[in-house]
């Protein structure tokens, strides 16, 4: 069954992701990390959904300190994000809590489903159209970044895995998918982002969580100006063709 866009449309094509033949189904030795060949990826991702929370703790920290070092793209990096979209739909997703290691704010354990929305649109935004502009400036070609292409390509099928709980009854988890929803739209041939502005103002309005309403302040800031850039220029009537106001522009 295809999952639906709020607004009616298909948010993505295809099945629904199966985290097992991910699994086996990768050459993950043919793929590399920050540290070398990926081998030892498939044995983390499993751990993700262990029973113990402890054990859970530490598979995200590896990973994000090999497959998402420093919010680098590695060509493991592409089959991992797609196994962290897989699980959502696992049967201990939204209890099983994770206790995040993160330095600059401390967090309450969360549960994995709201843990990994969080991280797959944090990874949306590593390889949205600003990083692909700020590469072009700097005199590189988005082809010299297969992974990072790759990983543009699967935004679709990542969203997919993501729309299925943008009306979860969960709050925290409604939230999250609505962000991360919004930040793997970025791109102009997918979904547009402003139509996810009622559920990102509803994140800003309810959510307990500061990442989310930061999150949301950010989308909803950028959906506004980039509508006032977009706007035809305003044109009195001896004004001629010269615009009124300024034009501003932002990076999603």
């Amino acid at each position: 069954m295809t999952t639906t866009h709020p607004t009616g449309e298909p948010a993505g094509v295809g099945p629904p992701l199966d985290p097992r033949a991910l699994l086996h189904g990768t050459d993950w030795a043919s793929l590399c990390h920050a540290y070398g060949p990926a081998e030892d990826t498939p044995s983390t991702l499993t751990k993700l959904i262990d029973d113990e929370p402890a054990v859970r703790a530490d598979a995200l920290e590896h990973l994000f300190n090999t497959v998402y070092h420093q919010n680098s793209i590695y060509p493991a990096t592409v089959p991992t994000t797609l196994y962290l979209a897989a699980i959502l739909a696992e049967p201990c997703a939204p209890t099983a809590l994770v206790d995040e290691r993160i330095r600059y704010r401390a967090v309450p354990p969360r549960p994995l489903r709201v843990l990994l929305l969080d991280r797959l649109g944090g990874i949306a935004d590593d390889v949205n159209d600003a990083v692909v502009a700020q590469l072009e400036r700097h005199g590189f070609s988005l082809d010299s970044y297969p992974a990072m292409a790759e990983l543009r390509a699967q935004r679709p099928v990542i969203l997919q895995a993501v729309s299925a709980f943008l009306h979860d009854p969960d709050p925290a988890t409604r939230h999250a998918a609505a962000i991360a929803a919004a930040l793997l739209l970025d791109s102009p041939d997918l979904i547009r982002r402003a139509d996810l502005l009622p559920l990102i103002h509803a994140a800003l309005a309810e959510a307990t969580d500061e990442h989310h309403r930061d999150r949301a302040t950010e989308i909803i800031d950028a959906c506004t100006t980039k509508t006032e850039t977009a706007a035809p220029p305003s044109v009195g009537p001896h004004q001629g063709s010269q615009p009124t106001g300024r034009t501003t522009s932002s990076s999603p």
